[in-house]
């Protein structure tokens, strides 16, 4: 007999139903989910308790109770299928469940710009089965030679077992004697939670702000008794929170839970009016950097981080504290449906959840009236809007403008706003003008297609410039389905899919303004953007003949070829030798949507685009790569430097490979494991490109019921052949390098976020490293390029 919460339980060979009433199997499951149960071992190793009601419908209460109790599902099954599916189900969520993602932040040091700061900021989540998941900010150190992430004490912060935080870790802003280590829900940014919090949203009609009107809109200061976000203002309605019809009680709760109130006593004191030490989870936003002012030693810096719960933190990065919170209109809905948490994590809505870019027209001086701070900031899966906040004063920030994919209006192409905003100068009717370039967005519907180009997408096909003060759309190119009036400026019928990724705005002769846009669309189509530097407006920004399809790289008519992409093209110049320098296009593919798909043969490529003029378009770059068809003429197919046939010592084998890898337009490299895929951009280093790939579980777990969520790599090539450049599978001799010193496995599991280049600052001057998330082996690459000072006297 077993003694769970004071009552005795037969554990084998007893029924519920007739000795204890059925309550014995509920109870088992909570004491699992509660109580240590393997005290041998680091941390609290809890078991959440799933079932399963296989054509018994009278059952199915009571089974249900169970996994409540035991914090797991419960799954109804009427036939064999139903159980395989529900047992993929339960699967799929203990893997969901027991995974923690993160994205790491540097800044560059603003008093030696030749160097990164040595603080390292990460935003933490892990997914729960519920609306609500845990996230939390916080901050750690670079340290030693070789540099390792360090904690508050100076101690190396990752366990090498593991690949996340050690349990025994106290991260920077966390209070000594409090080890918050791998647990998210302790420490960091939201352990020291200031007791009053500055919450804002904006109440006033949602169209005033909007972009691409008859006339800028005005600014509207947040801090406002209108903007702010508590229960007293009458502003913030019941319909601004999704439900007209909600209780008075419900609607204040909610704003009470918005701005940080713990209504649900979710720490378990029995106090309802005390703090709420939650943030929601930062899926997709990477925390972004601004300096303020202060000196080396002591910088005044604050950290700028969005959440799916709705709002954007700002961060005080010496202490934690946060300065402010805002929550876009269109999100407020999310502060009821967290508070009610009762969706679940399949249909949790999301909120804040795309990159941010922060502007100051100088980086070099303080932020000041004069030398304002910007940030722009889509909503991905969150909404069609993209936001630009004035944070120059961080007690009084301000809404510039909302750009917004409606359906109508200047935007309305716009899907969900995936894009990071690039902000540039290009030369506008004769004068520099400062810009945003950002791409049309997502297209939620291509997460259902089998293949991305089986229809045409119903938004997101565009690309836009906008003046970076306003939002005044000044041009903008795509499709036109709808005749409409306002027709594009440039017209582009095959642009008939959605374009999540990023655009690249290039320029090559280095004098301060854009000179191209790249972009590339789910399905793999490159389009080519070449601005004329002497337009009078938008209608000759770029001409008809200065743009181009200039590649076809995913799409097909198989699942094989089916590639998708979704991030930006990663562009370097590359000087091969004088006479011939080029861009090379570096980009990978896989299915964002769905990175457990292993039907499709996924790649990586390296295109070239010949350095022409500024303001030419002579070049016939374009590339069929659909179903790896040769091609002849104006449509060389790209070489295959899968088996780098380039690096063998046979002549008779690489002299042929080199031969056709010159006449061809580029490479590729098939992604050797099954449903391997690349999911971020790549980085070109001192002739190198750097990205990470993601493996699906199913085909690296050892057993056919063991869980896991799948491995990441990390891959170092030759920009110019494929060839590998760094002995990473750590065997033989760096001069005798093979295919799999290509590429060698990360440590942490599930997806990789974007890779970092750091300058870790040193009296000498240490090599640039790499670094992806956090695991032990995560800083592995020396990029083998000082950086030191070097100094000149001007004579007169």
């Amino acid at each position: 007999m077993q003694n769970f919460v004071g009552k005795s339980c037969e554990v084998v060979g007893s029924s519920d139903g007739d000795s204890n009433d059925g309550t014995c199997g509920k109870e088992i499951a909570e004491y699992l989910l509660n109580n240590d149960q393997a005290s041998s071992q680091q941390g609290l190793q809890t078991v959440k308790t799933y079932t399963i009601g296989f054509a018994n419908a009278g059952a199915s209460s009571y089974l249900e109770s169970i996994s409540d109790a035991g914090g797991g599902d419960f799954f109804a099954a009427s036939d064999a299928q139903g159980v395989v599916e529900a047992f993929r189900e339960i699967v799929s969520s203990i893997l969901d469940i027991g995974t923690t993602f993160v994205s790491p932040a540097v800044t560059v040091n603003t008093f030696n710009r030749l160097t990164t700061r040595d603080e390292l900021y990460f935003a933490l989540f892990r997914p729960q089965p519920q609306t609500r998941w845990e996230g939390n900010l916080k901050r750690y150190q670079l340290g030693g030679n070789p540099p390792v992430i360090r904690d508050a004490d100076n101690l190396p912060a990752v366990d090498d077992a593991t690949g996340f935080f050690k349990t025994t870790a106290r991260s920077v802003w966390t209070p000594s004697g409090t080890d918050d280590g791998d647990n998210i829900a302790l420490g960091g940014m939201i352990g020291v939670f200031p007791a009053s919090r500055s919450v804002f949203t904006y109440t006033g009609t949602a169209t005033a702000l909007d972009a691409g009107g008859t006339s800028a809109p005005a600014e509207v200061t947040l801090s406002t008794t209108a903007n702010q976000v508590i229960e007293t203002n009458t502003a913030i309605t019941k319909q601004m929170l999704g439900d007209s019809g909600m209780s008075d009680a419900d609607r204040t709760n909610a704003l009470k839970y918005g701005r940080g109130v713990d209504v649900l006593d979710d720490d378990g004191d029995g106090d309802l009016t005390d703090l709420r030490r939650s943030m929601g989870d930062p899926l997709h936003s990477e925390p972004i950097l601004l300096t303020y002012g202060g000196t080396a030693a002591s910088p005044d810096l604050t950290v700028f981080v969005g959440t799916n719960e709705g709002a954007l933190h700002a961060v005080n990065a010496q202490t934690g504290v946060e300065q402010f919170a805002f929550f876009p209109q269109e999100l407020l809905p999310n502060l009821n449906t967290y508070y009610q948490n009762a969706t679940g994590y399949l249909n949790r809505p999301y909120g804040v959840d795309g990159l941010i870019t922060a502007f100051v027209p100088d980086p070099f001086a303080s932020i000041s009236n004069s030398n304002k701070a910007t940030l722009y900031f889509g909503l991905r899966m969150g909404g069609r809007q993209i936001y630009a906040l004035d944070v120059t004063d961080r007690s009084n920030p301000k809404l510039k403008f909302v750009i917004r994919g409606d359906g109508s209006g200047k935007y309305r192409e716009l899907g969900q706003s995936w894009s990071r905003v690039n902000v540039a100068q290009i030369k506008f009717n004769g004068a520099a003008r400062r810009v945003i370039i950002f791409t049309g967005g997502y297209d939620i519907a291509q997460d259902g297609k089998a293949l991305p180009n089986s229809s045409g997408d119903s938004m997101g096909r565009a690309v836009y410039i906008a003046d970076a003060l306003t939002g005044e759309r000044l041009w903008w190119g795509g499709i036109d389905p709808d005749g409409l009036a306002d027709n594009p400026d440039v017209a582009i019928p095959a642009m008939q899919y959605s374009i999540p990724a990023s655009p690249r705005a290039v320029d090559i002769d280095g004098d301060g303004l854009v000179d191209r846009i790249y972009v590339v669309d789910v399905a793999g189509q490159l389009f080519r953007f070449i601005l004329n530097p002497a337009n009078t407006g938008s209608t000759n920004l770029v001409p008809s003949g200065n743009w181009r399809k200039i590649a076809q790289l995913g799409g097909g008519a198989t699942s094989v070829n089916a590639r998708r992409f979704y991030s930006a093209p990663d562009i370097a110049i590359i000087r091969q030798n004088v006479s011939s320098p080029f861009l090379s296009i570096s980009l990978g593919s896989g299915h964002r949507g769905h990175p457990l798909e292993e039907a499709t043969q996924d790649r990586f490529y390296v295109l070239r685009d010949p350095d022409e003029l500024v303001g030419e378009n002579t070049s016939n770059l374009f590339i069929t790569d659909m179903a790896n068809q040769p091609n002849s003429g104006d449509q060389p197919n790209l070489y295959d430097a899968s088996d780098d046939l380039v690096s063998s010592d046979d002549e008779d084998i690489s002299g042929p490979a080199l031969e056709a890898l010159n006449a061809s337009k580029g490479f590729f490299i098939d992604l050797p494991a099954t449903g391997e895929k690349a999911l971020n951009e790549s980085q070109t280093f001192d002739g190198k490109v750097l990205f990470t790939t993601y493996q699906p579980a199913a085909t690296v777990a050892s057993e056919v019921c063991q869980a896991s969520t799948g491995l990441s790599r990390f891959y170092a090539l030759s920009i110019r052949d494929g060839s590998p450049v760094f002995n990473l599978d750590g065997t033989g001799t760096d001069d005798d390098l093979t295919t799999s010193d290509r590429s060698r496995e990360l440590g942490t599991q599930g997806l990789p976020p974007n890779l970092a280049i750091l300058y870790p600052p040193a009296p000498d001057g240490e090599d640039p490293t790499a670094l992806i998330g956090v695991g032990p082996e995560l800083i592995p690459v020396e990029l083998n390029i000082p950086i030191k000072k070097t100094y000149w006297i001007k004579r007169r």
